[in-house]
This record gives C-alpha cells, sequence and structure tokens, in this order.
C-alpha cells in the first residue's frame, strides 16, 4: 500500500489512554491561588513551564488550529473564578485518545480525541471547571512538594506503562515517546501521576460550582462520566494519566448525577445535541479518523467515522478519511466500501484533493492502472504542490511503462 498522504509532518502514534482532564496552572508568578505567593518550588515550576512549552511547539504533536484554541480556551476562563488564575492559552495535541494535560504556565494541551467524543459544551466546562479548581487549591504545588524531584524521560516511560499505556511498542509507545524526546520531564511525571484522589474529589466537587455559577446545564456534569464510562469502563485495565489517581468513574458519576438532580429538582433528561459546539469542533472529527489511520488503527477510524456519520452524515473530511480507512483494513468488502465513501466525499466537497490520491490507491490494489493514472493526475492538478508529489510523481511513470509481464525477455 502506497503510503498516506501527509499534509504536516509525520505524526507520532497515539495512546492507548482513557479519560479526560486538563489541569489548568496559572500564568502569574505573583497572585496564584488563594494562599499566597508561590514557594520556591513553585517558582521553578514555573521557570521550567517556559522551556516545555518552546520543546511542545517544536514536537510536532501541536495542532495549528487557532480558532478552535481560542474557542476552548474561552470555555476555560468562563467556568474560571472571578479572583482565579490569568487567561490560559489552549493547544490541540494531535492524538485521538480522550487526554488532555497543562504545563503549570497555563499552556493547555487538549487531545483531539477528548474534543471529538463530547458534543456539547456544557461538557467540556465541566473538565475545564475541574482543572480549574486544580489551579485554585495549588494541587499541583502540592504534588511537587510530595514528589520532592523530576522524573527523568525513561522514568515518565516507566510510570506511562505501569497504568496502562504500552509503552513497549505498537499505537500506544509514539505519544509518549514524543512527549519524552521533548523533555517534558516534570510536566508528564505531575499529569501520569496525578494530584492525590482526595484532591481529585475536591476538584470535582468545586467544578460542579464552577458550572453552575457560569450558567451551564449542570446536567453536563453526569454527561461527562457516562461518555467516559461508554468509551473506557471501570476496571478496563487502560488509565489515563488523568484518571489514573481519580474515584471509580462509575462513583463520580453517581455523585455528579445526585448533584445535578439536586440542582433541577428532578433527573436529568437526555439534552439536544449542542450545534455551536458540533460547528465549532466539526474539523475534530475529520481529524481524529485521520489520527487513527497513520496510527494504523483502520478499526478505530471506522468505528469513530461511522458514530460521527451517524450525527452528520454531511461531514465531507470524515467520509475521506473512512475512505483512506478502508483502504487501509485491506479487505475486498473494505475497499469496495472505500470506494463508495470517496465518491461521497467528492459529492459534498469536489475541492478535496486527497480523494483522488485514495481512488488512485485503491484502483492501483485492484490492477487497475489506468484508473490509478487517472486519479493521481486528478490530485496533482486539485493540489500541485502537495507534499508527497514526488512520490506521486514516481507512481505515475511507473504505472505509464509496461507491467513487467509484458515487457520483451532480456537478450542472453
Amino acid at each position: 500500500m502506497p503510503p498516506l498522504l501527509r499534509s504536516r509532518p509525520s505524526l507520532p502514534r497515539p495512546t492507548r489512554s482513557a479519560g479526560v482532564g486538563l489541569l489548568l496552572v496559572v500564568a502569574s508568578a505573583t497572585c496564584v491561588g488563594q494562599t499566597g505567593p508561590l514557594s520556591a518550588s513553585e517558582r521553578r515550576l514555573w521557570q521550567t513551564s517556559a522551556t516545555e512549552v518552546a520543546a511542545l511547539q517544536r514536537s510536532g504533536l501541536i495542532d495549528n488550529d487557532a480558532a478552535l484554541s481560542a474557542y476552548v480556551g474561552a470555555i476555560a476562563r468562563r467556568v474560571a473564578p472571578p479572583d482565579g488564575p490569568a487567561p490560559v492559552q489552549v493547544h490541540i495535541v494531535l492524538d485521538p485518545e480522550a487526554n488532555a494535560f497543562a504545563l503549570p504556565n497555563g499552556h493547555v494541551y487538549v487531545h483531539a480525541g477528548l474534543l471529538a467524543m463530547l458534543d456539547r459544551e456544557d461538557q467540556l466546562a465541566q473538565v475545564l471547571g475541574h482543572e480549574v479548581a486544580h489551579v485554585t487549591q495549588r494541587h499541583s504545588a502540592a504534588r511537587v512538594d510530595r514528589a520532592r524531584g523530576i522524573l527523568s524521560a525513561v522514568q515518565i516511560l516507566g510510570v506511562a506503562a505501569s497504568v496502562g499505556f504500552g509503552v513497549g511498542g505498537g499505537a500506544g509507545a509514539g505519544f509518549w515517546n514524543g512527549l519524552a524526546n521533548t523533555g517534558l520531564s516534570l510536566t508528564a511525571s505531575l499529569a501520569i501521576s496525578g494530584h492525590g484522589r482526595a484532591a481529585e474529589a475536591e476538584a470535582d466537587v468545586l467544578a460542579f460550582g464552577h458550572l453552575q455559577q457560569a450558567g451551564y446545564d449542570v446536567c453536563g456534569a453526569p454527561e461527562v462520566f457516562t461518555r467516559l464510562l461508554t468509551r473506557y469502563p471501570d476496571r478496563s485495565g487502560v488509565e489515563t494519566f488523568f484518571y489514573g489517581d481519580h474515584p471509580q468513574t462509575s462513583r463520580r458519576l453517581a455523585a455528579a448525577t445526585a448533584a445535578a438532580e439536586r440542582v433541577r429538582n428532578g433527573p436529568c433528561t437526555a439534552a439536544p445535541r449542542d450545534s455551536l459546539y458540533a460547528a465549532r469542533t466539526s474539523g475534530v472529527r475529520a481529524r481524529l479518523v485521520e489520527l487513527w489511520v497513520r496510527a494504523d488503527r483502520p478499526d478505530r477510524a471506522l468505528a469513530d467515522a461511522d458514530r460521527f456519520l451517524q450525527a452528520d452524515s454531511t461531514h465531507a473530511g470524515v467520509w475521506a478519511w473512512r475512505a483512506e480507512a478502508g483502504r487501509a483494513l485491506g479487505t475486498d468488502e473494505a475497499r469496495g466500501r472505500a470506494r463508495e465513501d470517496a465518491h461521497q466525499a467528492l459529492a459534498l466537497d469536489a475541492t478535496l484533493a486527497m480523494v483522488h490520491r485514495t481512488l488512485g490507491g485503491l484502483a492501483e490494489d485492484r490492477g487497475d492502472r489506468s484508473g490509478a493514472r487517472e486519479a493521481y493526475a486528478a490530485y496533482l492538478a486539485a493540489q500541485p504542490d502537495a507534499p508527497d508529489r514526488r512520490y506521486i510523481r514516481r507512481r505515475l511513470a511507473e504505472l505509464a511503462a509496461p507491467p513487467p509481464s509484458s515487457l520483451p525477455p532480456s537478450p542472453h
């Protein structure tokens, strides 16, 4: 199978983590939390973060969707207390699992898989509110004091393995290797090991208050845990760095449900899909399917694509990457469906150049050299500066030559 079209640098493989969490920590070194100025260990933590931000920006792990980052950042600020931290900066991590982490200077990193798992703004606000509580209660500083040091990159991977990331190889290795290669030993160690169960339980309670005070639907809180349980059942053997130190998700769901019902004086009812959230995060859905394909997980790509298309069958990008996932799966049935998906994508958006690339690969797979040449030529015509244009031109030249079986025998 020819290599995938890459419109950006090669991406690391995703983690096999499970859960969500945003450690929102203040960017200011003088007005953090509610108990005075920073301690010496906190100051060191903030100083280290500046270097780590730059390392992450160079890592190739971060998307450049400024509009989406601004949208998520606005939600974070809305659930922050009035006397809370300075505005955080939010970045989108190119990883398909439902995770997030943050540096202590307020740079928050949200995985694409988290945004795609949720479908309402109030659900995301509950997660952000939980992390704002970590900020106001200065849980990260306490965690640093308890840690008495910074883990090395090798130790990071060891901790990741201990909570079920499978860092020895396969789809779970790439993301943690990418983090370790940036030198993010401090941040990763904090993110993986968590703040302790008491701090996490406290943050849950305070997060619910942030959600209510910001005017969000409090039923968004139990909805988050319902989605987590659906995707990552308790006792699954795979825990995120965020949820690895939390109470069981089922217990948190029960507590959030009881709190929401007290506020509403009755049970939560199914809320309609948040059309604004869906529109603002639309690009994440195609990106998530793409990330699974790049991670050599076409099965996960197809499953998520089907889920997204049930909610919105007009998303051309999801159809396009579903086609590539079907091709990657490699069965005759999947490839036949992939051709249909590719044409559906073009019917919705005729400007999607990558679909011609997929159609060319599918034609090659079935031995249709003429069809492959036509599709690859259409791809280059639609995207003459394609990052893989040299490879495609070589394929066109090879496909234009007579097949090996038709060449005259070599003279002896």
